[in-house]
């Protein structure tokens, strides 16, 4: 069955399900005190459609550390393996729960950008009234996934 134009614009953007996911699991994802970014990258293929997402931290020498990545289905050499995979010395369970929520279901949610493309979302270090905005809508998403008209 096809999705009407009113249908489409009621659901909830996949890219701020991700951000609360990361929201939601900060502390597990960024280990030290100081404050810090998160780089959510993820790849949309022709059938709009996310096939892979990767998460890294921003580490203290300006570079980009993988935390973990999601793949849909396995490459070509069976790497990456398709499902969740943390990096050595990262693992947050309350992260993999959302992230397979998300992935699982994302016929659920809209997603902004075009066909075959690669979205990027940068997380900073969560204020109490983010944190508080990001439970309401990983709420909303669990109580009612089949539901089009999820507001977050």
């Amino acid at each position: 069955m096809a999705t009407t134009q009113i249908e489409q614009t009621a659901k909830v953007p996949i890219y701020r399900m991700l951000e609360s996911a990361v929201v939601l699991s900060w502390r597990d994802l960024v280990k030290s005190s100081r404050q810090g970014l998160i780089n959510v990258e993820y790849g949309v293929a022709p059938e709009r459609s996310l096939q892979y997402l990767k998460i890294r931290s921003l580490a203290g020498s300006g570079a980009w550390d993988l935390i973990c990545e999601y793949w849909m289905r396995p490459g070509p050499s069976l790497a990456p393996a398709s499902g969740l995979t943390f990096r050595t010395g990262h693992q947050s369970v309350a992260l993999a729960e959302m992230l397979e929520l998300i992935m699982q279901h994302q016929d659920s949610f809209s997603t902004s950008i075009g066909t075959s493309s690669v979205g990027l979302l940068q997380v900073q270090a969560p204020t109490k009234e983010a944190t508080s905005s990001a439970g309401v809508c990983m709420r909303e998403a669990r109580l009612s996934l089949s539901n089009a008209n999820m507001v977050c």
